[in-house]
């Protein structure tokens, strides 16, 4: 976990440092997995990545008070998704596909009431051409449609032949 944590360290630095252009994200050269996805929301859900949460407690409690894990201050979530929305928004040529999609992908975690429209508006702005692209799209909305609640789309595969569920 210790590498996870450095490499969504760096997500979130860059992220939000307003001096680092927001195409220069390091999101469009990593494919970002599970794990490093667990880690790098930690901060902005409070949810702790499933290997931290089956960790034994510890034998004796920490001392004084102490934060159950990393935290962002309101302001610093603010700064990653308005940042994620402008890379998504920005990352439009074919070479930029991975950056689009994982900044859509975490876009998906922002809680502001009108996420759920902006998401639908990028998905239906820009359709990508190939399967692949097509179906890694659908795939990160159908995620981001499961973490909001409707788990309709995580069986639905509308680039397999027929549209068929699993």
């Amino acid at each position: 976990m210790l590498e996870r944590a450095l490499e969504a360290d760096v997500v979130l630095a860059s992220a939000l440092d307003d001096r680092v252009p927001v195409l220069d994200s390091p999101l469009g050269a990593m494919v970002m997995q599970r794990e490093l996805a667990e880690v790098l929301v930690w901060p902005l859900t409070g949810v702790a990545p499933r290997a931290v949460r089956a960790l034994p407690a510890p034998a004796r409690p920490r001392r004084g008070p102490a934060p159950s894990g990393p935290q962002l201050t309101a302001a610093e979530r603010r700064t990653f998704f308005t940042r994620m929305r402008a890379t998504a928004e920005r990352a439009r040529r074919p070479e930029q596909f991975l950056l689009r999609r994982q900044a859509l992908y975490l876009s998906g975690y922002d809680q502001d009431a009108d996420t759920g429209r902006w998401l639908a508006h990028q998905q239906r702005d820009q359709r990508p051409g190939d399967w692949l692209r097509a179906w890694l799209t659908s795939r990160s909305v159908a995620a981001v449609a499961a973490r909001n609640g409707d788990r309709d789309r995580m069986e639905y595969h509308p680039h397999r032949p027929g549209g068929r569920r699993r």
